[in-house]
């Protein structure tokens, strides 16, 4: 496990990002996405790697995974930001927020107007004080070229709706067999990615830095162990950062199970509040046509609620957790799918 190496990437947005899921309204191209996928990532990555003549091993990395992306998500002064679960209210006239995972808080001076922020960007500030996040946007027109004429056409005037420069996202990619350090990926300094790439859209600067899975881990075990408590009956709660579906894996293909098998500790999913459904499409490196679309998928924000039996106190499973929090929780980590997180805000109480 030693040799298990994880990097932390931080991008800083230098001109538009675009990151739609679908194809253009009309000639309208806009940003629906909260966070920049895993796949996306991925894609992005391998491809700068290939344009700088580095043999990526696509085919072999699409048989036999060894490299997870985690979904990127944006950070505000030093503030990491995640998706807020359907359990978290806001007053629309007075702004007081409510988080209660046992019942519906309404706001005593404005009955009937709290409404749930599941799937909101939110983060927690130096105070403890849970804060929402909001993009900053810019509208730009681009105006498309016939190849054929070289010269502009009628109607291909295309509009763009894209995250501004300046914003900053993180995420970390796990790597179990040495390949990113060996193609030299703490040597990239850029990236493009989303919409619009061949106009000028979609470039971030990457910052790098290495880190030990196995400190990592034993780290991030103290802190799951605390966010969770040592009570016996304790649920292991966990929040949607990425979609999700089918966590147990099987030899027969996509199914639905949501249990999961940690290091040989078998936990059954007793509940599910879900945000809503999503669907994920994207292209294959490997086969240079459109991969299978995947509908259905439990969206971000989403609580997954875990039996225990009394092994949440047992140090090994903490550890298992935080690792699989590097890795994925599921097949298709690779891609992006799968990314779950122990977080103070799925257990109420101290945001701390």
């Amino acid at each position: 496990m030693s040799d298990v190496k994880v990097y932390e990437i931080e991008m800083e947005v230098r001109s538009p990002l675009v990151l739609s899921s679908y194809e253009a309204i009309g000639n309208v191209f806009s940003t629906d996405w909260k966070y920049i996928p895993g796949h996306v990532i991925r894609g992005a990555l391998f491809s700068q790697l290939m344009r700088e003549g580095k043999e990526v091993p696509i085919r072999e990395e699409a048989r036999d995974p060894t490299v997870f992306f985690q979904p990127a998500y944006p950070v505000l002064n030093g503030r990491e930001t995640i998706p807020a679960h359907p359990m978290i209210y806001k007053c629309k006239v007075c702004k007081k927020t409510v988080i209660n995972l046992e019942k519906f808080e309404e706001c005593e001076e404005h009955p009937f107007c709290m409404e749930s922020k599941g799937g909101s960007l939110v983060f927690i500030d130096e105070n403890g004080n849970l804060k929402f996040f909001e993009y900053e946007y810019v509208d730009l027109e681009s105006l498309g070229i016939n190849r054929v004429i070289k010269g502009r056409e009628l109607e291909m005037l295309y509009s763009f709706i894209g995250i501004s420069p300046n914003t900053k996202f993180k995420c970390r990619v796990t790597d179990v067999s040495g390949k990113l350090g060996e193609l030299g990926i703490k040597d990239l300094g850029e990236l493009k990615i989303g919409r619009g790439i061949s106009r000028g859209f979609g470039l971030v600067e990457l910052k790098i830095e290495e880190i030990e899975e196995s400190k990592l881990v034993e780290d991030r075990s103290r802190e799951i162990e605390k966010i969770i408590g040592k009570k016996e009956d304790n649920p292991l709660i966990l929040l949607v950062k990425s979609p999700t579906f089918n966590l147990s894996g099987s030899k027969f293909g996509l199914d639905w199970k949501l249990d999961l098998s940690l290091g040989g500790t078998e936990l059954k999913c007793k509940e599910v509040i879900l945000t809503g459904r999503t669907s994920i499409s994207g292209f294959s490196l490997a086969g240079g046509i459109p991969k299978a679309k995947l509908t259905n998928l439990i969206d971000i924000g989403s609580l997954l609620f875990f039996e225990t039996g009394g092994a949440i106190q047992e140090e090994e499973l903490m550890k298992e957790i935080a690792r699989k929090e590097l890795r994925g929780f599921g097949p298709y980590s690779q891609i992006g799918l799968n990314f779950l997180e122990v977080h103070p805000i799925a257990y109420g109480g101290d945001l701390q």
